[in-house]
């Protein structure tokens, strides 16, 4: 087996049902906004919940279907565009739990496939009775703001995404 640069020997992840339920919110909202699936990526959140992009903030389910639906994303879906997330890292507590992880939008211009994002994403997720909801996601561009590059770091540390 070989060894990391530090002399770690890599260990095999195993990843049980509750870690696969908090990872499948993350999947399963960017395969449905390919797919415009707005009311199977509203139903992921919480009643309240919050999709807090640095371009947007959406408070509640209706609002995350409206941006979905709306003429904007549509335009992208039809051109060519994907969310593609990155692994990981996941805190658990009880029925809390905060996944972060970071991502790219790609989409397709002039014939050419270029990213148009890369972002931080922190998300905070809760047990219910219907499964795990998302009931806060926090999105921010690593364009050089100082918030940015922390979300990660706040959210292996457990702690909410702050600002």
């Amino acid at each position: 087996m070989r060894r990391s640069p530090h002399g770690v020997r890599p260990h095999p992840v195993r990843v049980g049902p509750s870690g696969r339920a908090i990872r499948a919110p993350r999947r399963h909202s960017a395969a449905r906004v390919g797919r415009r699936e707005a009311d199977g990526v509203a139903a992921l959140w919480a009643p309240d919940g919050v999709n807090d992009i640095d371009e947007l903030f959406l408070a509640g389910r209706e609002r995350i279907r409206g941006m979905v639906r709306s003429p904007a994303h549509q335009a992208w879906i039809r051109q060519g565009c994907a969310h593609v997330v990155g692994p990981p890292h996941i805190t658990v507590v009880g029925d809390e739990a905060v996944a972060v992880c970071h991502s790219l939008t790609v989409v397709r211009e002039a014939g050419r496939y270029i990213v148009r994002r890369a972002t931080a994403n922190h998300w905070r997720l809760r047990r219910t009775e219907s499964g795990r909801q998302v009931v806060t996601r926090t999105n921010r561009i690593l364009d050089g703001r100082p918030e940015s590059p922390g979300l990660p770091a706040r959210g292996v540390r457990g702690e909410p995404a702050g600002s």
